[in-house]
């Protein structure tokens, strides 16, 4: 028992004779169900317009390619090596989105370390807060973004002093009642008068 491909051929605008975009698909499946069953397989062409010998030379070529990917994946059919190469390809593809992750992850994490920099050199009083603003924008220095390069270009800068006013000295007011005896204070308690009052008085007295 073989199996049958029926593979079709029909002239292109160009009017050279033009494979049905299923006929090698066709084939392909005929050869891995024949390797399965452990028999032949034989295409049959409809509309044929080549000679004999190219058919042939194609059919050569795609056992030639079975047997290559046989070869090359270990696996006893076709089947399996398709299914091979499909988990491969899946395999390839969450590569790249765990590589893609990793690198959105370490960027981040950059960044973390860019603002625990800027950060420390703000409170240090080595970095303006306006200069620390610059160096945040995504339009910054190159240096900025690079972890090492910052840290050299912060341990250069020295803390900035901001000159502090030094405070008014306050004259201490005179208390009027200071400059009366204790007989004149004695007076104004007895009396029941505000000794300001009488210091006042007199005060007034002297300049007179």
């Amino acid at each position: 028992m073989s199996v049958l491909a029926i593979l079709e051929q029909r002239p292109a605008p160009d009017g050279r004779p033009e494979w049905n975009r299923m006929s090698f698909e066709t084939l392909a499946a005929a050869q891995q169900i024949a390797a399965e069953l452990k028999t032949t397989a034989l295409a049959a062409v409809a509309g044929l317009k080549e000679k004999t010998e190219a058919l042939g030379a194609r059919a050569a070529a795609a056992e030639k390619v079975h047997a290559q990917l046989l070869e090359v994946t270990g696996k006893a059919t076709a089947g399996e090596a398709l299914a091979l190469v499909a988990g491969i390809k899946e395999k390839a593809a969450k590569a790249d989105e765990l590589a893609e992750q990793l690198a959105k992850f370490e960027a981040e994490k950059r960044a973390g370390q860019v603002v625990a920099l800027l950060d420390t050199a703000s409170r240090e009083g080595r970095l303006t807060p306006a200069r620390r603003e610059e160096l945040m924008k995504a339009d910054a220095p190159a240096f900025a973004r690079d972890l090492a390069q910052l840290k050299v270009f912060l341990d250069c800068l020295q803390p900035v002093v901001v000159p502090v006013a030094a405070p008014k000295h306050a004259e201490p007011k005179e208390d009027p009642v200071a400059s009366l005896t204790e007989d004149e204070k004695h007076f104004a308690e007895q009396l029941k008068v505000d000794p300001k009052k009488i210091a006042e008085f007199k005060k007034s007295q002297k300049q007179q």
